[in-house]
């Protein structure tokens, strides 16, 4: 007869916290891909600013308050991208702290696994010793008579 394995629930609750913390990962993967494609796309716009002034720069006379426009346009581009920076930054952090736990819960789930395992692998020797000692005591009883 075998034994339940004892932390059995413990590695239900285990995997759980395992799946939750990669859906926290993946999520902030997600994020962190957001904030890249946010940054890249700033950039592009402040790189198509450039060329339009420098068309208008060329074409006709350029006016103060077309100059100032263009200004103010392109510090808000940058205050944007270095924002977007700061925020990268610290998505960075989350995501390498994320890992981490991932790491942790994979390497708390493996363990118990491990453990499982071994268990099992011990009852098996039990049962198939119990059944040996049961066959040979049926030899030994069938050999006395």
């Amino acid at each position: 007869m075998s034994v339940p394995f004892r932390f059995d629930s413990i590695l239900r609750i285990r995997l759980a916290e395992r799946d939750s913390q990669r859906q926290e990962l993946a999520i902030q993967q997600s994020h962190h891909a957001k904030l890249v494609e946010r940054r890249e796309h700033s950039i592009r716009l402040h790189a198509q600013s450039l060329d339009e002034r420098r068309q208008l720069q060329r074409g006709r006379q350029w006016t103060a308050s077309q100059g100032m426009a263009w200004e103010e346009y392109a510090k808000q581009i940058s205050k944007d991208v270095a924002a977007i920076d700061v925020l990268l930054a610290e998505s960075q952090q989350q995501l390498s702290s994320l890992r981490q736990k991932v790491v942790e819960a994979d390497k708390n789930v493996k363990a118990l696994e491990k453990l499982r395992e071994r268990h099992t692998i011990q009852q098996a020797r039990q049962e198939t010793l119990r059944t040996e000692r049961d066959v040979s005591d049926s030899i030994h009883a069938i050999s006395s008579r």
